[in-house]
């Protein structure tokens, strides 16, 4: 089931999940190079992981989530 921010401790323990994800992929600079971006940037990125909605450890996002997070990338057109 996609994961879905309803409130702050889901808020938390997801972004907490993609941090770890990006970190593992990326090293601890890559994550501190995608914090200094758009927000957007931070969502797609883990999307785009190879291991992403593939089990527990890498859960999906909402559909509504990710589509939020395309629409900005591509400057709200």
């Amino acid at each position: 089931m996609p994961l879905a921010f309803t409130d702050t401790p889901c808020l938390y323990n997801i972004a907490y999940v993609i941090a770890k994800d990006i970190t593992a992929r990326y090293g601890p600079d890559g994550l501190i190079r995608l914090l200094r971006q758009p927000s957007y940037d931070y969502i797609l990125t883990y999307v785009r992981l190879p291991e992403y909605g593939k089990d527990r450890d890498h859960p999906p996002l909402g559909n509504g989530t990710v589509a939020a997070a395309q629409v900005l990338a591509a400057g709200c057109k």
